[in-house]
């Protein structure tokens, strides 16, 4: 396997949707697949909407990203402002490794994260790991994630003994404004 290329920069989409992504790869699925904002310190994704899509990854899938990644330290900090994923479905390619999925993003690794004014709607989340409703998991060694003022509505969920609906491993994750309605991924015969 080749290295995974990163994406560094920030990126606003000034209310782009993308339609019909389909990304079944080894790595990472996302819109953007793996970011690391070691290069500016603070990295921003913005103003972009994932629609109709799959994402299927073995270690981290996500709407807008699948891994958002940093080195090991402090002080980085990646930033989703204004983004959505809506009726997509998402999942870890069945990976028995504690493999993470998230409707914005799979998984956090050593930065800082917030989400703001989010939006995910009638999306499927599928993993034999973690599953969180904006984001799946979060490492141990960057700072407190934040979701605030945002909505996450019918996402189905599956199976429904992982089900952590907005965010997991972190006890330490702040909400504000955050409200929550998904499915039970039971009913709709996942």
């Amino acid at each position: 396997m080749t290295s995974i290329q990163e994406f560094r920069g920030n990126f606003d989409g000034n209310g782009l949707v993308v339609y019909n992504i389909f990304s079944r790869v080894f790595a990472y699925a996302g819109l953007f697949p793996c970011t690391d904002p070691s290069a500016q310190g603070t990295q921003t994704i913005k103003n972009v909407a994932v629609y109709a899509s799959y994402m299927s990854a073995y270690h981290y899938s996500g709407g807008i990203v699948g891994l958002a990644n940093a080195p090991n330290g402090t002080g980085y900090t990646m930033k989703f402002d204004n983004c959505a994923t809506k009726n997509s479905y998402i999942d870890d390619m069945s990976s028995s490794n504690e493999r993470t999925t998230g409707t914005i993003v799979g998984g956090l690794g050593h930065n800082t994260t917030t989400i703001n004014n989010c939006l995910a709607v009638n999306n499927k989340l599928v993993s034999t790991g973690i599953i969180g409703g904006f984001f799946g998991n979060t490492s141990n060694f960057g700072g407190d994630p934040t979701v605030s003022n945002s909505l996450s509505i019918g996402t189905a969920i599956a199976p429904t003994s992982v089900n952590i609906a907005l965010g997991s491993k972190v006890a330490n994750t702040t909400y504000t404004n955050v409200y929550d309605e998904d499915v039970d991924a039971a009913t709709l015969g996942s």
